[in-house]
């Protein structure tokens, strides 16, 4: 489906069910909520690895 096509149906939607449409953002907000607590934990993760292993190389090289 293209992204007009998308957007078009969006449109009406919209315009001819509002209550249909204020349900679909509001399960499209938790998903996006949820979304984004899952890549700042993953942030996190990748963070703590990235400077667990900065710092055993830093001290592999006497640096820290």
């Amino acid at each position: 489906m293209s992204l007009g096509t998308l957007h078009t149906h969006i449109r009406r939607i919209q315009q001819g069910h509002p209550g249909l449409y204020a349900a679909i953002c509001q399960v499209r907000q938790a998903q996006l909520a949820e979304r984004h607590e899952a890549a700042v934990e993953a942030a996190k993760d990748h963070s703590r690895i990235y400077f667990r292993k900065r710092a055993r190389w830093m001290r592999r090289m006497g640096l820290g």
